[in-house]
């Protein structure tokens, strides 16, 4: 049952936000509980990479999705969600987000415990995906800064590979990316679920 909405603003707490699902969510003292896979689709899926100075829109949920096929199995999960605190922070850039320093790290490292809380994972396991984060962020640079065909099609291809249908479109619009994410994290998961996590309950809730 979906939460009940507050009836203004007024009655939403100073450092909580209201989610896509309704959840009210504590930025400065995060739970697991308040943590939604739905959540986290919807707003990645219309969250645009590079701060939106690319030619298309190419969202957060196709780069996570990317990401998730360069990381080896052991670490797909968590390369999935990489970015998952951004679907209550926002996506900040690189540059600004050193110039942010300590204070918004802060923050943002309190929603990383409770998505790793949330889905039985460890803080170290998205230490661990920067390389194939960073893989991924250099194939969007050769394809939307230097027009390269071969890493348009990487991104085409490789963010679909755990998907049981391609998209329609090479970059997914805002709903293609959330059916996407989500179908991404069922698959993965499943698998996540057989292989590392023996009789754990993993996706009981989203599966």
């Amino acid at each position: 049952m979906k939460p009940a909405i507050p009836s203004s603003l007024k009655h939403i707490s100073s450092g909580h936000m209201l989610t896509g699902t309704g959840k009210l969510f504590n930025l400065e003292n995060p739970t697991a509980a308040m943590v939604d896979i739905e959540d986290i689709a919807g707003a990645l899926s219309k969250m645009c990479r590079w701060n939106g100075n690319i030619p298309e829109f190419y969202s957060v949920a196709q780069h996570s999705c990317m990401v998730a096929w360069l990381a080896p199995p052991a670490l797909s999960l968590a390369a999935l969600l990489h970015d998952a605190p951004e679907a209550y922070t926002g996506d900040i850039i690189r540059p600004l987000k050193k110039l942010l320093a300590q204070a918004f790290n802060d923050i943002e490292k309190r929603i990383e415990q409770a998505v790793c809380d949330r889905f039985m994972l460890s803080p170290v396991d998205f230490d661990n995906i920067a390389e194939y984060d960073n893989m991924a962020l250099n194939i969007e640079f050769e394809a939307f800064h230097h027009d390269n065909k071969g890493a348009r099609q990487q991104i085409r291809t490789v963010s679909a590979m755990h998907l049981n249908s391609m998209p329609a479109h090479d970059y997914w619009s805002p709903q293609e990316g959330f059916y996407a994410f989500l179908n991404t994290f069922k698959n993965i998961s499943r698998e996540y679920k057989q292989v590392f996590c023996g009789s754990a309950s993993l996706i009981s809730e989203t599966a």
